[in-house]
């Protein structure tokens, strides 16, 4: 009998485990996953703070693709919960439903700003019928769906918390994130002519009893379990590149060195990173991927709130730029056994550029901005805020500018050229995505490998399955 397959994959967020979980079900893998932190999960993991399991900021599993949740039901077995979801808008000091429902936008906007709104959307709507090109930025794309003003007073806003400059970014992130094709569609569903679906909006979602942390712990655990290798605390440090194929990686822990032998790599970590391990800090491929596909960094404010809960939502977005934050959630709302009774924890989302003032500035500031903005809209008062912290997360959001395809292309074309390594996962693949889809990525590529299908095909595959992903709100 031949010998197993050394597979060596970088990252245990859940790209990564996800690809080694697919595959430790198939015969003829020797299977080992390298993460430098000391728990698995990555910016899908949990911690501990004053009784609470927190996440770093919200998550939910939800998927529309074929078997993804039966897959997760399998994977967290009774340790799923299904929770009803519920998120809106904040606007003008109402929440606003989202995707729109007659009469609650009328009540939070008023008589006149909806009246503009709907003339926007009719506006949208010819326009539509005579333009001779497709939308080439997010604000395009924006405009011409949702009319000028459903735009200045929602989406360009949101994008900027989020992303930065909407003329900037490619039409592509209008595609992937918001549910809906256009003002014709959300007027049909205003009137009741067209009903929501599962492929616009999750009705519900699952989420691990104890924090989201617990799914990448649950895949861990069912790797071990098959004989695979999750090695935390583990830093890899080098790529022995031989002959045009990766013969091994040089790993670092707890103050030993060793060199684990591979005859697959799969990588989810950021390929700036990989790149560096491979050719060198300096080298042209990785100067390139560093300095072209720009990531975003994200801050959490999480308050301590001396209140059972403060929300009716599990998360809120917040397109006014007179509140810093994008969004806000509760996680107590999720499940209630993340922290103890008569106590809850609130999480203001950011996100920023390398070296802009939020990341540089005073964590005291920003919290205070925080409490601040959330007072003067009535969800708390400042004597209930028993505790604050914050949490950094470096280049953790994909920007997908206009150039991104282009500079995409060229960084697959780099890794391509690698005779036995495949990129998978949002950071791996530099593919703005949820946990569902990194689940679709590794199945793709276990059932792939499995049936023998050359490498070079796989990478094609899942290529044009990541270009073709869509979030669901």
């Amino acid at each position: 009998m031949a010998a197993n397959r050394k597979v060596v994959v970088l990252g245990a967020g859940i790209g990564g485990l996800a690809a080694a979980y697919y595959l430790s079900l198939r015969d003829g893998f020797e299977i080992t996953v390298i993460e430098k932190e000391a728990i698995p999960g990555g910016v899908c993991g949990s911690f501990s703070h004053a009784g609470f399991t927190l996440d770093y900021g919200p998550h939910k599993l939800y998927s529309v693709l074929p078997g993804i949740m039966d897959d997760i039901r399998e994977i967290l077995g009774n340790r799923a919960l299904e929770v009803e979801k519920k998120n809106r808008l904040f606007l003008n000091g109402h929440p606003v439903d989202y995707p729109l429902k007659p009469g609650n936008l009328l009540k939070a906007l008023g008589v006149g700003e909806s009246f503009k709104i709907g003339l926007g959307f009719g506006l949208s709507l010819l326009q539509g019928l005579v333009a001779s090109r497709e939308a080439s930025t997010y604000e395009q794309y924006m405009i011409r769906r949702f009319g000028r003003r459903g735009y200045e007073l929602i989406f360009k806003p949101l994008a900027e918390k989020v992303w930065g400059d909407p003329s900037h970014l490619h039409a592509d992130v209008a595609a992937i994130r918001v549910p809906a094709s256009g003002g014709l569609e959300v007027l049909l569903k205003l009137l009741k002519l067209k009903q929501e679906n599962a492929r616009t909006n999750a009705g519900f979602f699952l989420y691990p009893e104890q924090g989201f942390g617990a799914f990448a712990q649950a895949m861990v655990e069912a790797i071990e379990d098959k004989g695979g290798k999750v090695l935390l605390g583990t830093k890899a440090e080098k790529i022995q590149l031989e002959d045009g194929n990766i013969r091994g990686v040089q790993v670092a822990a707890d103050g030993r060195a060793d060199t684990i032998g591979c005859d697959l790599l799969i990588n989810s970590i950021r390929p700036s990173e990989v790149g560096a391990m491979i050719w060198g800090r300096d080298s042209e491929q990785a100067v390139f991927v560093r300095e072209n596909l720009r990531l975003r960094d994200a801050m959490l404010v999480y308050l301590g709130i001396d209140r059972d809960r403060v929300l009716e939502d599990q998360w809120i977005f917040f397109p006014e730029r007179s509140f810093p934050f994008s969004r806000l959630s509760e996680p107590k709302l999720i499940s209630y056994r993340l922290g103890p009774v008569g106590k809850t924890v609130l999480c203001c989302d950011f996100t920023c550029e390398e070296g802009c003032p939020q990341w540089q500035g005073a964590e005291d500031d920003l919290i205070r901005t925080c409490i601040r903005s959330l007072v003067n809209a009535g969800f708390i008062t400042e004597e209930e805020v028993e505790y604050s912290f914050v949490k950094r997360i470096p280049r953790v959001y994909p920007v997908y500018d206009c150039q991104y395809r282009d500079n995409l292309s060229r960084l697959y074309s780099f890794f391509d050229e690698i005779g036995n390594l495949i990129l998978t996962g949002r950071s791996g693949m530099f593919n703005y995505n949820n946990a569902d889809h990194c689940l679709d990525m590794g199945k793709l590529i276990a059932q792939r490998l499995f049936m023998g299908e050359p490498l070079d095909l796989i990478r094609s595959r899942l290529q044009e399955r990541a270009g073709n992903y869509k979030i669901v709100d």
